[in-house]
């Protein structure tokens, strides 16, 4: 009788999906677009690299992108939306690329509003039938430090790129919500960043080994960072309980 083979290990991949929570069939869907799309967003840059041409181009984009969107939406029935206005507003896009010195992937964005984890990864998949798709992050197995979780696709619209996300309706209603905390936690961490790089810093602050905020603006910062964190972190577990109704659960 010859020897019985091991079972092969299981990809690291199909690991992490489970530990986020993820049931068996997520999971391997979750595992499959990883696999088919490989490049992440972090490793992109606008086609572009002008920044006043860049951004007229995401302006002549903005309908066409809008109108596909829609489109997909009603292909998959799902609510699916342009950002409002079109266009990031232009002082976020200059505040953004003065602190990474790149054009921002997000000047057109949308999303498409799911209602379950199986349509979340299902919709997702079918996301190259009506886009090109150059990036992708599982945001979902592996959720921002502050808990937020989506699928993330950068995808390319007549040589401009724009951000498309896919998210649970649990997270996009706390976003809204938790939105106005990131708008002052940005606000303190911008100016943290002005200061750290300010001349007269530098010369009454030898290696920086004095704080860059105040006390009270680093405890607002913090607390905030910790609150945001629990918020997106509660909406997850409140999704998760979602999914435990069997009339929810794909067939």
């Amino acid at each position: 009788m010859s020897p019985r083979r091991a079972p092969e290990p299981e990809p690291e991949a199909l690991r992490q999906a489970r530990a986020a929570g993820l049931n068996e069939s997520c999971a391997r869907l979750s595992v499959a677009l990883r696999g088919l799309h490989t490049t992440d967003p972090s490793t992109l840059e606008q086609p572009e690299t002008d920044f006043m041409r860049c951004y007229a181009a995401a302006r002549s984009r903005a309908a066409d992108f809008a109108q596909h969107l829609s489109a997909f939406g009603q292909a998959t029935n799902h609510p699916a939306s342009a950002r409002p206005g079109g266009v990031k507003k232009l002082d976020r896009i200059v505040e953004k690329y003065s602190v990474d010195l790149r054009l921002p992937l997000d000047m057109l964005a949308g999303k498409v509003v799911v209602d379950s984890l199986w349509d979340l990864y299902d919709v997702a998949s079918k996301l190259p039938e009506s886009f090109r798709v150059v990036g992708y992050r599982d945001r979902v197995v592996r959720p921002q430090n502050s808990g937020y979780r989506d699928l993330q696709f950068t995808v390319e619209m007549g040589g401009h790129y724009a951000e498309l996300k896919v998210m649970h309706r649990f997270i996009d209603e706390l976003d809204e919500h938790e939105h106005r905390l990131y708008e002052i936690r940005r606000g303190l961490e911008a100016k943290r960043e002005s200061r750290l790089f300010a001349p007269e810093t530098h010369a009454a602050i030898p290696l920086l080994s004095t704080p860059v905020l105040s006390p009270i603006e680093q405890l607002t910062l913090d607390r905030l960072k910790a609150t945001s964190a629990d918020l997106f972190n509660g909406a997850w577990r409140l999704v998760l309980a979602a999914e435990q109704d069997p009339a929810r659960s794909p067939t």
